[in-house]
């Protein structure tokens, strides 16, 4: 047989295969598109989240969160006398703490706040409220809820916020088409408790201020390190159970910044506890008096001290 045979035989065996699939029905069943399966994925992870933190699956328009309210608790601060600490602000403007845990220790775009922990006095009472996203498509819901609960003559209270929370939930709300939450200012306690504190302290980590200088310890608690492998570990499918220990986690660091606060009003925040104060912390904080060039409160502490210069 020919090549040019050959050839004619194979075409029309293509326009006969080409004739059948054309008069046999359409099958109407279209394959579910992925993001469809990856959604019902996330929102059962949510309600599994929501259960097992006793938390509330909140859907908004620009996604869902699981938003956990821990109890509150009585934490009673003088707010006069944390506004005559330096750099703390006046009396009459609302404080909220705020901690995030994330996906890594960078400020870029591929690093996630995927928990935002926010803590506020209502009188003597200190309350929390924890947003946890159960995945990256309802960022944008858990970015709304926060802008709405911080007020915009408040100021945050974190620890190194300034260097990397903040930053890191600002780059989030504009990477998602959001204008960032306006405040009044932000009061990060890590520059404190290294001019007032860090002579007498190991390091200065928030766990190490939490033992060595307010004397509390935590109890089986998750180290730093282990956080986001936890959070990319359950995207990939695994349990929600582990998120447990990140969210107690989160949830201390907020209350310990309030303990912080506390713990410097209570004994230096007036003339007469600075006396019992020890005198190291006397002379660091009339250091941090005169930077601000009120002289009058260093020279209350240099009075205050029981002795010279340690």
């Amino acid at each position: 047989m020919s090549e040019s045979a050959i050839l004619e035989r194979r075409l029309d065996r293509l326009r006969l295969e080409r004739d059948a699939a054309l008069q046999r029905p359409a099958d109407r069943r279209a394959p579910a598109a992925p993001w469809a399966a990856l959604a019902r994925s996330a929102e059962s992870r949510a309600e599994r989240l929501a259960t097992s933190l006793d938390g509330t699956w909140v859907q908004g328009p620009g996604g869902g969160h699981v938003r956990i309210e821990p109890e509150p608790i009585e934490l009673p601060v003088d707010r006069d006398r944390v506004a005559a600490l330096p750099d703390h602000p006046g009396p009459d403007v609302p404080l909220v703490c705020l901690d995030t845990e994330t996906t890594g220790l960078a400020t870029g775009a591929g690093t996630l706040a995927f928990l935002v922990g926010l803590g506020w006095w209502t009188g003597s009472t200190f309350r929390q409220v924890q947003l946890l996203l159960p995945d990256e498509a309802g960022e944008g819901g858990l970015l709304d809820a926060l802008a709405g609960l911080l007020p915009p003559a408040g100021w945050l209270v974190t620890y190194n916020g300034r260097s990397f929370d903040w930053p890191l939930l600002v780059a989030r709300f504009r990477l998602n088409r959001r204008p960032p939450p306006t405040l009044a200012g932000h009061l990060d306690l890590l520059p404190f408790v290294r001019r007032v504190y860090r002579h007498r302290l190991t390091d200065a980590r928030l766990k190490t201020v939490e033992s060595e200088l307010l004397g509390a310890r935590r109890q089986h608690d998750i180290e730093g390190w282990e956080i986001p492998g936890r959070y990319l570990e359950m995207l990939r499918g695994g349990p929600v159970e582990p998120i447990g220990e990140v969210v107690r986690h989160n949830h201390e660091d907020v209350r310990s910044l309030a303990r912080l606060m506390a713990h410097a009003e209570r004994h230096l925040g007036a003339t007469t506890d600075r006396r019992s104060a020890p005198t190291g912390d006397l002379f660091r904080l009339a250091r941090a008096y005169r930077r601000n060039r009120r002289d009058d409160d260093a020279l209350d502490c240099l009075d205050a001290a029981p002795q010279g210069p340690p």
